[in-house]
């Protein structure tokens, strides 16, 4: 039983590390991804998008990789991103509540850019997810939201 929680401790701090690290790389290798994307966002849960009501979302990826994120009231603290299977995730840490009425007490925001594999060169939008939670892990009170980003030029 001891050699099994160590094993899954391992496997955590390992995932946990390869997640905040991020690629400097991507953009380079992925062009289209330089511009400005932004969009309106909402969270799934009624209750809550009910009373923040739409979250304005900026993510601003220039040629050298630099990223700038803003999200509601607030901004995000070194953004990262790097690749997956369903396109890109972009993450970081908040630098104050999304909403100064609303306080949902996250800390960390993770955007799920969805590219479809055959349009790359060409892409200006995204339907993506985003995830406000209070880590990079399990938290099983974060909140799910969905946002439609339009690229609005490089």
């Amino acid at each position: 039983m001891n050699k099994l929680r160590l094993v899954l401790l391992v496997f955590l701090v390992f995932a946990c590390d390869n997640f905040k690290k991020g690629d400097k790389n991507i953009v380079a290798s992925h062009p289209f991804l330089v511009g400005v994307w932004q969009g309106q966002g909402r969270l799934l849960d009624t209750d809550v998008s009910e009373k923040m009501g739409e979250i304005p979302i900026r993510i601003t990826i220039e040629p050298d990789g630099k990223i700038e994120i803003s999200i509601g009231n607030t901004f995000v603290i070194e953004p990262k991103i790097k690749k997956a299977g369903f396109g890109f995730e972009i993450f970081g840490i908040l630098d104050s509540e999304v909403n100064n009425a609303v306080h949902l007490n996250k800390t960390h925001l993770i955007i799920l850019l969805i590219i479809p594999k055959d349009s790359t060169d060409d892409i200006d939008y995204s339907l993506a997810d985003f995830h406000l939670k209070t880590n990079y892990m399990f938290d099983f009170s974060m909140r799910v939201g969905g946002v439609h980003l339009k690229k609005q030029g490089n």
